[in-house]
Parts: C-alpha cells; structure tokens; sequence
C-alpha cells in the first residue's frame, strides 16, 4: 500500500512554505504512475489518496502547516481502514 502524502497549509500569512503545497502536489501526481506500474509487473500494490481527502478543507484538517489535526488523522485513519477493507 502507498499513500500520497497530505497536502500542506502553504498559508503565507502564517510564515508557511507556500512552494511547498506545490512540491507535494507534484510528488503526488507522479505516485499512481509508478504504483500502475509496479501493477503491471503483477505486483500486489494499491494506491491510498490522501491527498484529495483533504481538499478543499485542508485549513481546517491541518494543526500546523505539516500535520493533521484530531479531525484530519480521523479522516487519515477512516481512509487506510477503507483501503485496508477491500484487501479483506
């Protein structure tokens, strides 16, 4: 299972890296290329996004500019039991 990375607040009020909302949103984008990939090789790997799963609130799922809150790891943990469930 590979997850993509949740995005950042990227909010420049708050002093945070506003490039680095970008530089996630391009890493992610290379993520279901490579994970297709290794599917084609007839390897058992499954994609988890968690980084749709923030927006368009990802101010209000974020504590700081890098981690969730208690609502966003809910959401993180509701997805990977998600993920996990069709592997069942």
């Amino acid at each position: 299972m590979v997850a993509q990375l949740i995005p950042s607040r990227g909010d420049a009020s708050q002093g945070d890296d506003t490039e680095l909302s970008t530089r996630i949103k391009l890493f992610n984008e290379t993520i279901p290329a490579v994970v297709a990939a290794r599917e084609n090789e007839g390897r058992h790997i499954l994609l988890v996004d968690m980084y749709s799963l923030f927006n368009p609130n990802k101010a209000s799922l974020l504590e700081d500019q890098w981690h969730a809150n208690l609502a966003g790891y809910e959401l993180i943990a509701d997805q990977w039991y998600a993920a996990i469930q069709s592997l069942l």
